[in-house]
């Protein structure tokens, strides 16, 4: 997971770079998301969770476009999922809006209308209490997602952004470890047939912009 972040940072620092003249901002600040998923093996299933949201974005100023990523840590406090697992329970979940495009406007002097859009990648990890399964188990959904916001200028480095990030999946892969009744370790690697997942999640986050 490291290896990923560091590789999502380098990739939007070299692209930023190639901007002869562009306006770059960074951002950490809280998150709500809230997911709703269905397919063969998972009815009608529903996560809430609260999280960390980081976004980077990188506009040129002469044709208001760029690109942008962002990424979230979310932790599972209230679900309802009735069978997606027997005896599995959300853990973690890892939010991913990969190397999107994106567009920013001037509504006001000090404030910026954004949105971008991108390739989108879910990562829900999932425990047990049952001491027969394996914890580290995990959902992969791959789907498009959307970022929409508003920045505000406090100074000349201090900016405030507020937004919600919007996606849609349309495949998952399922990567599961349990130990049977034989007491052997079996796994599941499968795609969940007929899935499809709406997220919507709201932040606010404070950072650094500079030109």
């Amino acid at each position: 997971m490291k290896k990923i972040i560091f590789c999502m940072l380098l990739i939007a620092g070299v692209t930023a770079i190639g901007f002869a003249e562009h306006e770059t901002w960074v951002t950490v600040g809280g998150a709500f998301g809230n997911y709703f998923m269905r397919g063969s093996d998972m009815d009608n299933a529903r996560l809430s969770s609260p999280g960390v949201n980081l976004s980077f974005y990188s506009i040129s100023r002469q044709g208001n476009i760029g690109v942008f990523f962002n990424w979230g840590v979310l932790f599972p406090f209230a679900y309802t999922i009735h069978s997606l697992e027997e005896g599995y329970e959300p853990d973690n979940q890892f939010d991913f809006i990969l190397a999107g495009f994106a567009a920013a406007f001037n509504i006001a002097r000090n404030t910026k209308f954004y949105c971008g859009i991108g390739p989108n990648i879910n990562l829900l990890l999932l425990s047990s209490k049952d001491v027969r399964e394996k914890s580290g188990s995990y959902l992969t959904g791959l789907g498009i997602g959307g970022d929409v916001g508003f920045k505000y200028n406090f100074s000349n480095m201090i900016c405030i952004t507020g937004g919600t990030t919007l996606s849609y999946q349309f495949a998952a892969h399922r990567d599961m470890k349990y130990i049977d009744q034989s007491n052997h370790e079996q796994e599941v690697h499968s795609w969940v047939s007929e899935y499809t997942m709406l997220g919507v999640k709201p932040y606010v986050a404070v950072g650094l912009h500079f030109y």
